[in-house]
């Protein structure tokens, strides 16, 4: 409807469908804003140039439905292996509390707990970046 708005206030078309992207901020928008714009400029098939458009923004839908499953898989690993080290100190503690307790009460064992909670966080944050990808 603003679009229409400001066509109709006599706002040149190149400058409306503009003005359209800033308001709605969408990747896939302004693919379709661009190829507008070099269309009307230029002129040529409008048919076949929506046509296309429509293929790739479909293919970007598709591969971005795929990486989001493979992200699933790597996101559900990292919580496994991550979870793995408490869940054993927490079955160590209760099979022989006397052999977890070294890692509280001595020094070492507690320079053990902040060195491995340090490379945990750090794991994290890697397997974070690397699960994220973005499309």
């Amino acid at each position: 409807k603003t679009v229409f708005d400001e066509i109709s206030f006599g706002i040149p078309f190149k400058d409306t469908i503009g003005h359209l992207a800033d308001r709605v901020q969408s990747y896939d928008l302004n693919f379709f804003v661009i190829s507008l714009k070099i269309q009307h400029e230029t002129g040529g098939n409008l048919t076949e140039l929506l046509d296309g458009l429509a293929r790739t923004l479909r293919e970007r839908v598709k591969l971005r439905g795929k990486i989001r499953t493979l992200a699933a898989e790597g996101r559900a690993s990292a919580w496994v292996l991550g979870s793995m080290p408490f869940l054993l100190a927490g079955l160590l503690t209760l099979v022989n509390p006397g052999y977890m307790s070294l890692l509280w009460t001595t020094s070492q064992g507690q320079t053990v707990i902040l060195i491995g909670g340090g490379l945990m966080a750090f794991g994290f944050f890697v397997l974070n970046n690397i699960v994220n990808i973005k499309v």
